[in-house]
This record gives structure tokens, sequence and C-alpha cells, in this order.
């Protein structure tokens, strides 16, 4: 078998030292060739040492090329973007800073990519089971934290990408989870498929599984995904009713059996029907 592929992974970070300081100690004992790889990390406009906290890395345990570029604040995906240009590997990884990959992650994900002659691949992000979630049903709940032990659709968290597929377009810096990267596969059309084996940990805390914090999430992201819809779709009466309805159906369940998760959930497709609706038209004129 011939030398590995230089893999660069990129991570865009902001103001969250102590656990990007931990995804960084777990990407630099990855058991894949320490010479075949390099970590790149994207502040986005940080001013909680986030630098010194890669130096320290760099020096602990000594991998070849780790590496800190600043960032504008503008956002994940542009900060991805700086990334793309700054790195050198033929193949381009990303992840998040609250993730927590095990050893085999990364040659789970190569192996998978030259085996079946890929140009894109990703595995499952999975939250620590200790975490308690509001509601009954966790899968629901654990969705607006980006578990998804199949999902269908890459993750940004958890993704592995030819440099050639960035030929035909990047990230889009206007866009958030969860559509940036559904909008992205639209425009670039990879050959793709999912990586079982590569899983890895999303390292929330109990504090970002409280109540209030998840229900901003549901909001959010389902004002996003109507707004992304609204422009892909051009309007219509049927997808914002589907979500009005969808919304009451969830209140109804949370009442009937008293479960948290059925408002979160109401609070998603509240959130969508927004977006779809006057926040869809906003994007349509902002574009």
């Amino acid at each position: 078998m011939g030398e590995a592929p230089f893999v660069s992974i990129v991570v865009p970070t902001r103001n969250r030292v102590a656990i990007l300081r931990a995804c960084l100690n777990a990407l630099s004992t990855l058991d894949y060739p320490k010479t075949r790889y390099e970590i790149l990390v994207v502040d986005d406009g940080s001013s909680d040492g986030t630098r010194e906290s890669v130096e320290g890395v760099l020096n602990e345990h000594r991998i070849p090329r780790v590496r800190y570029v600043h960032s504008e604040g503008r956002g994940a995906n542009a900060a991805r973007n700086l990334g793309i240009l700054e790195t050198d590997g033929d193949l381009v990884c990303f992840v998040d800073d609250d993730v927590l990959p095990p050893e085999r992650w990364l040659s789970t994900l190569v192996d998978a990519m030259v085996s079946q002659e890929l140009e894109l691949t990703w595995g499952p992000v999975i939250l620590p089971p200790e975490l308690k979630l509001p509601g009954r049903h966790r899968s629901e709940v654990a969705s607006y934290l980006s578990e998804s032990m199949i999902p269908q659709i890459p993750l940004l968290c958890n993704m592995l990408v030819r440099r050639g597929v960035f030929q035909r377009g990047v990230f889009d810096s206007r866009l958030s989870a969860p559509v940036e990267e559904v909008e992205w596969l639209f425009r670039t059309e990879p050959r793709r498929a999912f990586t079982a084996g590569a899983w890895l940990w999303h390292s929330k805390s109990q504090e970002d599984c409280a109540f209030g914090n998840i229900m901003s999430l549901a909001w959010s992201r389902g004002s996003e995904s109507g707004s992304f819809d609204r422009t892909r779709l051009g309007g219509g009466i049927r997808p914002l009713m589907h979500a009005v309805q969808g919304a009451l159906r969830s209140i109804g369940h949370a009442v009937k059996a008293r479960c948290l998760g059925g408002v979160l959930v109401a609070a998603g497709r509240a959130g969508y029907a927004y977006g779809f609706g006057l926040g869809g038209l906003r994007r349509r004129g902002a574009r």
C-alpha cells in the first residue's frame, strides 16, 4: 500500500478555549501517520487566549503541523473557507471545536474515501449518553444539538472532502445550520457516501442541554430551514401550513403527555413557519 494521503483538518473556533484544547488534544493523538496530517485552527475573532492554547498543544504533542490563522469574526463558514485557502492537503477534513474523535476516526474516513473513490464522506456525531435532555424522546431533542447516528446529509462537524470539490464551490458564509451543507451539496454534487465507523463524540455540557438553550436552537434552526426553503421553492402555502400544523400537534403532545420535548419540537416548527414567511421574504430581498 502506498503512502497515506495528506489530510488538512480545519477547526473553526470562537471564544471556546477550554473546549478547543480538549478537541486539539484528541486530534493530536490520532493513529493516522503524524507526518501525513496537519491541524489548522481558524480563530473567528476570539478574545480568550485561543492562540496561546494552540501553541501549547503544539509544544505538548509535537505534531509537525499545528497552525493558527486569525479570521475577522465573519462566522464559521467564512472561517472554513479561509481554512481551505490556507491548507495544503489533497483531502480537507472539517470538525467543530467541541468534538472529540477516537484514535481510528481519521483513518476510517480516509480508508472509505480511497477504497470507494469518493469525493466526500462523513460519519456519525454522538452526544455523551450520560447527558440528560428535556422531554421523553431523546432523539427528537438531541437532533437540535447535532446528534445524528445515521445522518443522510453530511455534517460539517465530521466531514472529509477532496480539495477539487471546492473548485465547484465553497460554503456560503450567509448560511448556518441546518441548511449550510444542503445548499453546498446542491451546488457541488460530489460523489459521496456515509461512513458508519467514522463516529466522534459531540462534547456538550449539561448547561448546553438546558431547556432554554435548546429552545433557542430549535427556533433558530427552524427559522433558517424555513428561510432556505422559501428561497429555494419561491413560496407556496403548503409548506407553511404543514409547519403550523406540526407545531400545533407538538403542543398537543406536550400538554397531553407533559413532555417538554414536544414544546421544543413546536418551537422548531414555529421557527420554520416564521422563516418561510416573513424571514424568507427578507432573505429573498437581501439576495
